[in-house]
């Protein structure tokens, strides 16, 4: 398929979505710049170095937040920075100050969500540590920084945490805690791809990837389902060969799941604040469209 044929797609992204996504696009298949991305995902940055501003944009609140610093190291990750970027560095100071040590994790929510709109998953209140999103951030810490320092050792032990975890569990993980497990494999791959508990690590979480994926194609695109693309961000990576067919299947249906407008309606809502969903969803829809562009890209799905 040529990018020709998705115009209407790559249209709503310059139109209706933010800066951001717009710079996104223009990096993935225009020439734009990796300067250009930077500069527009500095202003969801804070001074203390973490990530505010609806940068996720279910959750409004400016303040840094570990989902919103996640959120951050997701778009990161695409841009393969060098690990002493001022942005990364900075990020850092953020994510060493915020270790909550008692749980070892970064705490999913901020106390100060429900000042602002906010989706009702995002609803401050006490929960159980998860390994969402701490697994993902501490996977690209490991990545990145010096092994000596307290951050390092701070993610490591998230990381051994995440082995002992996935070694004992058979059951379905949840389906978010999975994916941020993947991300932190995935980060991981270079440094540890020969350690024999990093190798069982990843082919539990292959077995999970299986476990997971929603069996009726039909609910894809109608219910808050966990698709191939939920799971497999990258291509090559963990699990992006064994489920090859079912991503290209997955291209296909989205493209006749689009609206009259080109884009993918979100499968999700929140009911409060309905001025502020109304522009969320005008968010997702173009990082929605975004990265199935970009997937399709990685997969060679169209040139």
């Amino acid at each position: 398929m040529k990018l020709k044929d998705l115009e209407s797609t790559i249209s709503y992204i310059q139109k209706s979505g933010r800066s951001l996504e717009v710079k996104r696009l223009n990096h993935l298949f225009y020439g734009g710049s990796v300067d250009d991305v930077l500069l527009e995902l500095q202003k969801y940055q804070n001074d203390d170095g973490g990530f505010g501003h609806a940068l996720e944009p279910d959750c409004w609140n400016p303040e840094s937040s570990s989902i919103q610093s996640w959120t951050a190291i997701t778009i990161l990750r695409e841009l393969n920075l060098e690990s002493s970027h001022p942005m990364i560095m900075k990020l850092f100071e953020y994510l060493e100050a915020s270790f909550n040590h008692q749980t070892n994790r970064w705490d999913l929510l901020h106390p100060h969500n429900n000042i602002y709109p906010h989706a009702p998953w995002w609803e401050y209140r006490e929960v159980e540590p998860s390994f969402n999103p701490s697994a993902s951030i501490a996977g690209f810490i490991i990545r990145h920084e010096n092994p000596s320092s307290p951050l390092y050792k701070d993610a490591y032990t998230v990381y051994l945490d995440a082995l002992d975890f996935i070694d004992n569990t058979d059951s379905q993980m949840e389906m978010h805690e999975l994916r941020c497990l993947l991300d932190m494999a995935n980060d991981l791959y270079e440094t540890h791809q020969f350690d024999p508990d990093y190798l069982n690590m990843v082919q539990r979480l292959i077995i999970q990837i299986r476990i997971v994926i929603e069996t009726d194609e039909t609910k894809w695109f109608s219910t808050y389902s966990v698709k191939p693309s939920f799971m497999i961000k990258h291509h090559p990576s963990i699990g992006s060969d064994e489920f090859k067919d079912l991503m290209i299947k997955e291209f296909e249906l989205a493209l006749t799941n689009r609206n009259s407008e080109g884009f993918w309606p979100i499968t999700w809502s929140w009911s409060h604040y309905p001025e502020s969903f109304s522009k969320a969803k005008a968010m997702w829809s173009s990082i929605i469209s975004y990265e199935y562009l970009s997937l399709m890209k990685q997969f060679k799905f169209i040139e």
